[in-house]
C-alpha cells in the first residue's frame, strides 16, 4: 500500500500517470504510466532537512518496469514545484519538458472521468462480458459532516461484488451483497458482507468492519 501518491495529467499529451512511494522516509518514489512504465525518482532534497522540501527527481531505471524515457529521451531530472505555504505538490517536468500538474484522486476522477475509468480498469481489470465499463458507479458520503467519502461501483450487471474505494486511507475492499431473495435481486437486499481480497482493507481488522447494512433510506452502519 503507498504511503502517499497523487496523480499527475498533461492537457497538452492527453494523457496521465501516477507517483507514489512505499518509503515512509519518502527517499524513492515511482513513475507509473498506464501503458506499463516504470520510472524510479529519487528526490533531490533542497537541505538535510527534508521540511524544506525538493528541488526535483533524479530519474533512472528500475526492476519494476521499464523506463524508456531515460534512454530514448535523455529525461534524468525533473523540476518539481511546490505550494511554498502547505507544501503541496503543484507540478513536474516530464520527459518532453512539459509540466504535469498534480492532482489527488478527487480532483483527478470529477476533471477526468475518462482518465479515472482508464485507470480503474488497468488496476482492477474488467468483466470481459462488458465493453469494459462500470455498470454502476457513485459516492458514499459520512452525513454527519465529517467530509468523509468513498467511491463505489459495481463492474457487471450481475451485481455480484461492489468496489469500493477510499482515497484518503487508499483502503480498497470488495462488498459481496446480502441479498433478501438470491433467486430475485429485485426484492433488494439487507446489506453486504465486506472482504479483504487484494489485503488492502484496513477496516475490517482495525474497526472489525466485516458487515455494511444497507438501507434505501441512506443510513449505514457507518
Amino acid at each position: 500500500m503507498p504511503v502517499w501518491y497523487n496523480f499527475i495529467v498533461n492537457d497538452d499529451l492527453a494523457t496521465w500517470a501516477i507517483i507514489a512511494t512505499y518509503d515512509e522516509e519518502f527517499e524513492a518514489f515511482y513513475l507509473w504510466t498506464p501503458t506499463d512504465e516504470v520510472c524510479l525518482l529519487t528526490p533531490d532534497w533542497k537541505s538535510d532537512n527534508k521540511d524544506d522540501n525538493i528541488n526535483g527527481f533524479f530519474i533512472s531505471e528500475t526492476e519494476e518496469g521499464p523506463c524508456p524515457f531515460v534512454e530514448e529521451e535523455g529525461w534524468t531530472y525533473a523540476n518539481y514545484t511546490f505550494d511554498n505555504t502547505t507544501m503541496d505538490p503543484i507540478s513536474v517536468t516530464g520527459p518532453w519538458g512539459n509540466e504535469w500538474l498534480f492532482l489527488e484522486e478527487a480532483e483527478f476522477t470529477s476533471q477526468y472521468p475518462l482518465f479515472f475509468e482508464e485507470f480503474n480498469t488497468l488496476m482492477y481489470g474488467s468483466d470481459d462480458t462488458t465493453d469494459s465499463e462500470i455498470f454502476y458507479e457513485g459516492y458514499v458520503v459520512d452525513p454527519y459532516g465529517s467530509g468523509d467519502f468513498a467511491f463505489i461501483w459495481f463492474e457487471d450487471s450481475s451485481m455480484s461484488e461492489l468496489f469500493y474505494w477510499n482515497d484518503e486511507d487508499s483502503a480498497y475492499c470488495v462488498l459481496i451483497p446480502d441479498w433478501k431473495d438470491s433467486t430475485n435481486q429485485e426484492e433488494g437486499l439487507w446489506g453486504f458482507n465486506v472482504t479483504d481480497p487484494y489485503e488492502m482493507c484496513p477496516y475490517i481488522e482495525e474497526n472489525d468492519w466485516t458487515y455494511a447494512w444497507y438501507s434505501e433510506s441512506g443510513e449505514n452502519d457507518g
